[in-house]
């Protein structure tokens, strides 16, 4: 990587990279703080409270497997 330079290209993958990074820590410190907030506001057992966290982890999964043929098919456009 060293020997391509600094260009502006690369830059500018750095800096989606390192948001794309930010942005999932962020969305697990937001759970850490929300799921208590929520469950305490709907009742929530800590069974559902767990079930809830796994759904948003289950999701990422889910949008991980597809995410690779979404861009490839609009790459291909």
């Amino acid at each position: 990587m060293a020997s391509r330079g600094n260009n502006k290209f690369v830059t500018l993958m750095k800096t989606a990279v390192g948001l794309a990074i930010g942005a999932d820590g962020i969305e697990v410190t937001l759970l850490s703080y929300l799921v208590p907030c929520v469950a305490a506001e709907w009742g929530l057992t800590s069974f559902q409270q767990g079930s809830l966290t796994a759904s948003v982890f289950a999701g990422e999964l889910v949008r991980g497997c597809f995410q690779p043929t979404c861009w490839q098919s609009y790459i291909n456009m």
